[in-house]
C-alpha cells in the first residue's frame, strides 16, 4: 500500500486523533512514520485538528517527542499526511498488553516519560491526554517518543480528551471539580500509567468510571443522531 508517496511497513496502532504507520519513502526508501485520519469518513473534519497538532510538534524540538518532517495534503480526498521522523520500537500500549513490566522496567520507562514531560512543561504545554496508545517504547534503549499532541494546549485550554481516555484524565478535566487544569494533570496520567505498567490492569475505580464515561458519551450520540433529547 503506498499513500503520499510512502509504502506502507506496518501499522503501529491508533493514537488520540490518528492512525500510525512505519513507513518508507518509495523512491528512497527512507524510514518514516506517517499519522493518517483513523477514517475516510472523518478526514476533512481532522484537517483543522491535524494541521494544528503539526505546528505545535514544529514548535517542540524536544527529546522524546516526535519530529514533524512534512504535511502533506491530498486535494482530491482532502486528506492529510503527517510525516515524522523515524523511531524504532512499538506502541507502549502493545508493550502492556504483552506483560506486566519489573519495578526496575517501570522506573526506567517512567523517567523517560518524565524528562520528556519535564520539557513539555517548560514550553507551557500541558498535553491532556499521555496514555499508553500516544507513546512509542524502544525497549533496547529504554527510549519513548510522544507521537501524538491533538489535545494539548500551551498553559491548557478547553479542548476535551477523548472518550477512550478517561481512565488517564485527571479529576479536574472531568468538569466535576471546579479546578485549573494544568501541568500536574499529566503527572496523574503519569501515575495511572506507572500503575498499569506494575499491575498490568488500571485501578478499579478508574476502570469503572472510564466504562461510565465511554457509556455517556454513547449516549450523547445516540442523543444527536436521532434529535432526541434522551
Amino acid at each position: 500500500m503506498t499513500v503520499a508517496g510512502f509504502e506502507i511497513v506496518t501499522r503501529l496502532g491508533s493514537t488520540t486523533g490518528s492512525a500510525l504507520y512505519r513507513a518508507r519513502r518509495a523512491l528512497t526508501q527512507t524510514p518514516a512514520l506517517l499519522k493518517l485520519p483513523l477514517s475516510p469518513d472523518t478526514a476533512p473534519s481532522q484537517l483543522p485538528a491535524m494541521r494544528r497538532e503539526y505546528d505545535l510538534l514544529r514548535s517542540l524540538p524536544l527529546p522524546g517527542i516526535a519530529r514533524p518532517v512534512d504535511l502533506i495534503e491530498d486535494r482530491e480526498s482532502g486528506s492529510l499526511t503527517v510525516v515524522l521522523a523515524p523511531f524504532d520500537g512499538e506502541s507502549l500500549e502493545v508493550a502492556l498488553r504483552s506483560a506486566p513490566f519489573s519495578w526496575l522496567e517501570a522506573l526506567r520507562t517512567m523517567r523517560a516519560l518524565a524528562q520528556m514531560l519535564v520539557g513539555l512543561h517548560a514550553a507551557r504545554v500541558v498535553h491532556k491526554d499521555l496514555r499508553p496508545s500516544n507513546v512509542l517504547f524502544d525497549r533496547e534503549h529504554w527510549a519513548v517518543c510522544l507521537v501524538d499532541a491533538s489535545v494539548a494546549a500551551i498553559d491548557a485550554d478547553s479542548l476535551a480528551p477523548a472518550p477512550d481516555a478517561w481512565a488517564y484524565v485527571a479529576p479536574e478535566q472531568t468538569g466535576r471539580v471546579n479546578r485549573t487544569v494544568d501541568h500536574r494533570a499529566d503527572l496523574y496520567a503519569l501515575g495511572i500509567v506507572l500503575y498499569r505498567m506494575v499491575t498490568a490492569r488500571l485501578p478499579d475505580a478508574l476502570r469503572c468510571q472510564a466504562d461510565r464515561a465511554r457509556g455517556a458519551a454513547g449516549h450523547d450520540r445516540r442523543a444527536d443522531e436521532s434529535g432526541l433529547d434522551l
